[in-house]
């Protein structure tokens, strides 16, 4: 009986939703913006600057979130979560200057006397490669001259978009394999390898394994609303082991 009880525990009726009016939805992703806002108030700002012949493009997702810190761990993990410890946060805000919202326990950004960097070329071409890959439909430049460049921006890009979206991993109970499992679904960042003369990783952060960089945070998220269902007895003494080969 206890293995019944406990596989009811995970099986209920699911609760019917009536659909959301386009009023509710704007509501709905107000709030979640001024929640996420606090999430990352903590983040370093810092503006970058095209002063040469190339310049900043955006697109119809402009605001583009990447983490190089955990590169590594991007295959089995989301890495550009609101609270995670490397998040670093691109928004080009005109043709001629990008804000970087960055984890100034993890990068080195620029120098101490200014919050301002100059971009090389290939800094530039670096962010507006971000523009490209996180593009639903469109991009946006300045110069028709640029065209040239933009295109082949694109076409790079295109080499990651399969990289791009969300992934699901299973994670079978060990010794009870085929009969139990957790589905990790998340939403995978393609790894860019962004190298910026402006950045760098620490020293310290650098030698830490990357596992266990994984399962740091910069801060803690405020408890959700109402209480959670305890987990099923003896749910909390299982071993989830990921399937190789995901």
């Amino acid at each position: 009986m206890e293995g019944c009880q406990q596989r009811e525990a995970f099986v209920e009726e699911p609760q019917r939703l009536e659909p959301l009016t386009r009023a509710q939805a704007v509501k709905i992703a107000l709030r979640l913006g001024v929640e996420t806002a606090s999430w990352i108030e903590d983040l370093e700002p810092h503006l970058i600057i095209a002063r040469g012949d190339l310049r900043f493009i955006t697109s119809d997702h402009p605001v583009f979130r990447y983490n190089t810190y955990l590169e590594p761990a991007s295959a089995w993990s989301s890495t550009t979560g609101s609270v995670q410890i490397g998040l670093q946060i691109f928004l080009p805000v005109s043709p001629t200057t990008t804000l970087l919202l960055y984890d100034r326990e993890i990068y080195k950004v620029g120098n101490r006397e200014s919050h301002v960097s100059i971009a090389t070329a290939n800094d530039v071409r670096m962010m507006n490669m971000f523009q490209a890959v996180a593009a639903r439909q469109n991009v946006y430049f300045s110069n028709e001259k640029d065209e040239k460049e933009v295109g082949a921006c694109i076409r790079t890009a295109a080499a990651y978009l399969g990289e791009k979206g969300i992934r699901t991993l299973e994670y079978p109970e060990q010794g009870n394999e085929g009969a139990s499992s957790l589905i990790h679904q998340f939403h995978q960042t393609p790894n860019l390898h962004p190298r910026f003369s402006f950045s760098q990783i620490r020293y310290r952060p650098r030698m830490v394994p990357v596992d266990q960089r994984e399962r740091k945070y910069r801060r803690d998220l405020p408890d959700p609303p109402g209480s959670l269902p305890p987990l099923p007895e003896g749910m909390g003494e299982k071993v989830w082991v990921r399937k190789t080969g995901n």
